[in-house]
């Protein structure tokens, strides 16, 4: 999304779905590595859906990205981990899903079916492998999950890509996945559209370039602990909403596997032991407030 310095209007770029009110106005920030126009930073207010779409809370976000803020916790450092995982063959209806929780599980269902799940990430606490082995491509218990970012990726060929796609960021009463995954999975009516917040977005999967539900902002007040371990799972967040991106009506259902979710989660992480993130000095350009500048306009991000 571009703006308009003189002008005040926005320019979004061909394909967005959303429309933004052209009399509103970028609010000006204090980021000292903003661009600058008449000698003051610049920052619009929303983040760009295309970089949303495609994984990325923009620029303005990824350029702190390995830098460790001034007034931050001490020994942590931001940064982005990216995880990505396929649906299971055979199978007509499909849906990521991810609760921004200290148990950080990412998971896709199929169809009506429970005991079928995959996990989008290995680091939460329902997988088996160990998160301290992992090294700084993964989270471990004590890091501070900020905000996340859930992208559907379908590579079926255009002449199989069947089917609609519903997303939204979704209010469920549930906190165990058993119970909210194949609801979500099966029924995206009254689970996804009839319970986002913001409503929910639908659109034909033939022809969508890209699709994501994100965190609506960087949330650097009350971050989410990662507690992973078994001795330090904290209580089921059932009021947490869920991102939610269901593909139903998928024919044939052999091609289901061609269809993946990739999970992006920003977080302060902390220092690790003989990785090329271990600390070092924090940046006194980086502040925390310096990740608040911009939101979401929309939780969905879709790009035809």
């Amino acid at each position: 999304m571009g703006y308009h310095a003189a002008s005040g209007d926005y320019h979004r770029k061909p394909g967005m779905e959303h429309t933004v009110n052209k009399n509103m106005k970028a609010p000006t920030s204090s980021d000292g590595d903003a661009t600058k126009y008449g000698g003051k930073p610049s920052i619009p207010m929303y983040y760009d859906p295309e970089d949303l779409a495609r994984g990325s809370y923009g620029p303005h976000i990824d350029k702190y990205l390995g830098r460790s803020p001034i007034d931050g916790p001490p020994g942590f450092v931001f940064q982005k981990v990216t995880y990505s995982a396929a649906a299971d063959t055979g199978k007509t209806n499909v849906a990521g899903i991810y609760k921004l929780c200290p148990d950080h599980n990412g998971y896709i269902y199929h169809d009506a079916e429970t005991g079928t799940e995959n996990l989008i990430n290995e680091d939460g606490a329902d997988a088996s492998a160990d998160p301290s082995t992992m090294g700084e491509a993964k989270l471990v218990s004590g890091d501070r999950i900020l905000g996340a970012i859930l992208q559907l990726v379908d590579t079926r060929s255009s002449d199989n890509r069947t089917g609609f796609v519903t997303a939204g960021l979704v209010s469920n009463d549930s906190a165990v996945p058993d119970t909210y995954g194949p609801e979500i999975a099966n029924d995206p009516g009254n689970f996804v559209t009839g319970s986002a917040i913001s409503g929910g977005r639908t659109a034909a999967a033939n022809g969508l370039k890209a699709l994501s539900v994100a965190s609506p902002n960087l949330n650097i007040y009350s971050p989410t602990i990662v507690a992973v371990e078994a001795s330090d799972l904290a209580p089921a967040s059932i009021g947490t909403p869920l991102n939610a991106i269901n593909v139903s009506g998928v024919s044939p259902s052999g091609n289901s596997n061609q269809i993946r979710f990739v999970l992006n989660v920003y977080a302060l992480v902390g220092a690790r032991q003989k990785t090329i993130s271990h600390y070092t000095q924090p940046d006194p350009s980086f502040r925390m407030e310096c990740l608040t500048k911009q939101f979401c306009e929309h939780p969905v991000s879709v790009i035809h």
